[in-house]
Parts: structure tokens; C-alpha cells; sequence
């Protein structure tokens, strides 16, 4: 049976993890390592000399499940640490469901992503799953993809994982899902502090530009879709690197 590892940035004990979890049992041999706390936005972040309490909790579905004083990143290590304690090598790694999207440029900053991101640079088949409401509710179309889901992401290349969205509507709305590429830089929400009455300052998004027809995640997810996007986890670009070379003109070795 396959053993696969849950984590979240909602917290273990919020309902989309919950789900998962629950949906995930008769399919394989179910593993959390999840915040005791909300982690949403912190993107890859560690915790860096400084202790991390684990806690054994009980979620139902999952054959051992601990909490994490810690980051989506840091969970995804420690329970593949734990996991190797006992043995065990996790076959595939989700992240989710997350309640809120995490299209376009919330690539860069969600803990969703950046915790399958953590899967797939230790070699391991990994999926980010969201849901696009802070309010989510509607899981059913999702959970009821599960299977074909956990083959892409089985099949998807080295070096990549996969970044999945579904619309929060009632499930026999959602008129399918589609393979799409995630939206680029300047599309999207634009992120910026403003300052509240109480004279503190506080993260605000406005939305920045809308496309006439579908193209990218979050098109399709408005367009009723479910979306299933591949994320590299390379921080190299040979066309890049050529450029530069080029550009310095001998300059530089």
C-alpha cells in the first residue's frame, strides 16, 4: 500500500487537512506532520536555531500523525524524519487542502506550495491542493479526484511538482479539469501593506489585471474549472544563464 505524507499551513486541525486525511485511508497508508498553528504565507520558510515541539496527535485516517511547532517546510522535514524512524519512505507528499487559491504569483509566497515544493526537492512525487475560498466548504470534487490526481502526480517529471485549484462550488458545477500553465508575474493579485485605523499596518491585495478568455490557473478556476498546474523547483535557467554570458561579453568567467 502506498504511504503518503499530509501536511498543511491551515493548521492540523483545519477542515481541508481533515478531509484529505479522511478520503486518503482506503487508498493508502495515511501520514501528517502538520502546524499546531496557521502558517498560511510563509512561503519556504524554516525555523532556524531554534527548538520545534512535535506532538503525537490523533487524526482520523492517519496511522500516526504529529504536530509541528513550526512552518509547512519544516513539517514536511520532520515528517519525513519521523517517517524514516519507523522505516517508512513516503511514496508521494500533499499539501491541503488549502482553503484560499494559490494561483499565479501565490506560488512564490503560500505554505500550501512551498511544502510540496520541500517534497519534491527530496525526490519525492509532491501536490499542493486548494480550494479558492477562505471559506471553503466544497472539498467533494477534489476528494472525489484523489485517484487521478495521485497519478499525475506520480507521473509528473523530476524536478517539478504539481500545483492543483478547484473553484468552492458544489461539485457537480465544476465542469472539469484542465492541465494549464500558472499565471506570470504582474498577473494577478498585487500584495501590498496599507494602514489600518489603529495606526498598524496590515497585507491588502487588489486585484491587478482580468484576461477576456481563459488562459492560465486562475481563468480557468473562474471559468468553473478545476486546475492542475506543473511548479519547477529548479533555480537555473540555461537560457538565462546564456543570455548573461553573452551580455558580459568576456567580462566575467
Amino acid at each position: 500500500m502506498k504511504k503518503i505524507l499530509v501536511t498543511n499551513d491551515d493548521g492540523i486541525d483545519a477542515p481541508g487537512i481533515l478531509r484529505l486525511v479522511e478520503t486518503l485511508a482506503p487508498l493508502a497508508e495515511v501520514y501528517v506532520a502538520a502546524p499546531m498553528t496557521q502558517q498560511s504565507g510563509k512561503s519556504q520558510g524554516i525555523t532556524f536555531r531554534t527548538d520545534v515541539d512535535i506532538e503525537e496527535r490523533e487524526v482520523p485516517g492517519a496511522k500516526t500523525a504529529w504536530a509541528v511547532g513550526g512552518t509547512p517546510t519544516d513539517c514536511v522535514k520532520i515528517g519525513i524524519c519521523k517517517m524514516k524512524e519507523e522505516g517508512i519512505e513516503p511514496d508521494c507528499i500533499f499539501s491541503g487542502i488549502n482553503m484560499g487559491y494559490n494561483t499565479g504569483l501565490a506560488v512564490y509566497y503560500s505554505g500550501t506550495v512551498a511544502a510540496a515544493r520541500e517534497g519534491a526537492l527530496n525526490g519525492i512525487p509532491s501536490a499542493a491542493l486548494s480550494v479558492g475560498s477562505h471559506e471553503a466548504s466544497r472539498f467533494d470534487y477534489m476528494l472525489g479526484r484523489l485517484p487521478d490526481i495521485l497519478d499525475l502526480t506520480e507521473k509528473t517529471p523530476e524536478g517539478f511538482f504539481i500545483n492543483v485549484n478547484a473553484p468552492n462550488i458544489p461539485g457537480d458545477e465544476i465542469k472539469g479539469m484542465k492541465i494549464v500553465p500558472a499565471a506570470p508575474f504582474g498577473y494577478g493579485l498585487l500584495f501590498s501593506f496599507v494602514r489600518s485605523d489603529n495606526g498598524k499596518y496590515e497585507m491588502d491585495g487588489e486585484l491587478t489585471y482580468t484576461g477576456d478568455s481563459p488562459v492560465y490557473d486562475m481563468d480557468w478556476n473562474r471559468e468553473g474549472y478545476m486546475t492542475v498546474t506543473p511548479v519547477p523547483t529548479s533555480i537555473n535557467d540555461d537560457e538565462a544563464l546564456k543570455a548573461l554570458k553573452e551580455a558580459a561579453g568576456g567580462s566575467a568567467e
